[in-house]
């Protein structure tokens, strides 16, 4: 029972350092198959109750969640490059893509109507 948990252990610590790069941006692809192959393993281990069904759900959920995680950055990439200069802040969470516009450079001092020099940024996130 001890060399399976270290057996696992290794592996888990291995597949985690797969979810960023070396200059620590995230792997999208590999944390999407990460996460997907974690999901359909418990499902398929709740759906068949043995070795079996937990290996194919995991091998389901991990060829699913890869080209989902690689969707994502993919975006993430367009949105960088569309709104390159322009102060925004692209953030990944995993599951959705949030962009922080400054308000220094979206709103001028005193109004509420967006700045005519960001609505073209603005229009890109749109």
């Amino acid at each position: 029972m001890i060399k399976i948990s270290g057996v696992l252990s290794a592996t888990t610590i291995i597949a985690l350092a797969g979810c960023t790069y070396n200059d620590g941006t995230a792997n999208q692809p590999v944390t999407g198959a990460i996460i997907g192959g974690v999901t359909g393993a418990a499902v398929g281990n709740v759906i068949g109750d043995d070795t079996r069904f937990t290996i194919i759900g995991g091998a389901i959920g991990a060829a699913v969640g890869g080209p989902i995680g690689a969707n994502i950055a993919q975006q993430e990439r367009e949105l960088n490059q569309q709104l390159a200069g322009t102060g925004a802040v692209i953030t990944n969470t995993g599951s959705q893509l949030r962009v922080n516009l400054p308000e220094g450079v979206t709103f001028l001092t005193g109004r509420a109507a967006v700045a005519s020099s960001f609505r073209p940024a603005l229009r890109e996130v749109a």
